[in-house]
């Protein structure tokens, strides 16, 4: 037998026991015993239970419980540490997570080496700075965003008014 002691959401002070002993599950708040229904407190239970714990990437140069440790992200990292490598995946599959920790492995392998992101517009340049300075064990200052802008006039090709 299990058991998990529960605070009243709505009784300051008071704490629900909610046990489960051979898939039976009970609970000590006035909503089971009343009904011997499943109650908010079985489910907060049995949710916390059932959902999975989430686990971070555990590098020398990752900052603590900042990049969640995603198994495909891995396969990419692993293959572009190996060889030159093109990850397509949809928004918000975390490419630039991919690239910062082929990064954080490379700097880590070899100290004193750079690496260049590229990006193709400034907003996402500065947008994967904040992210390496977020994510890596790396100051502001060891961090550089370049970016340039069109030029105008005889240089650039166009003819002057």
């Amino acid at each position: 037998m299990r058991s998990w002691r529960i605070p009243s959401q709505t009784r300051p002070g008071v704490e629900y026991t909610v046990k489960e002993e051979n898939g039976s599950w009970s609970c000590t708040c006035p909503h089971y015993a009343y009904r011997r229904t499943t109650c908010k407190h079985i489910v907060m239970v049995q949710a916390e239970l059932l959902a999975p714990r989430i686990r971070y990437v555990n590098h020398p140069l990752v900052r603590e419980d900042t990049i969640e440790d995603r198994k495909y992200q891995r396969r990419f990292v692993e293959r572009a540490l190996e060889a030159n490598t093109l990850a397509v995946l949809p928004t918000a599959l975390g490419k630039t997570v991919i690239a910062e920790l082929v990064a954080a492995e490379l700097l880590h392998r070899y100290p004193g080496c750079r690496v260049l992101l590229m990006a193709p517009t400034k907003p996402l340049v500065l947008q994967h700075r904040d992210s390496v300075i977020k994510h890596l064990r790396l100051g502001e200052d060891e961090v550089a965003a370049v970016t340039g802008r069109r030029l105008e006039g005889p240089m650039s090709g166009e003819t002057p008014k």
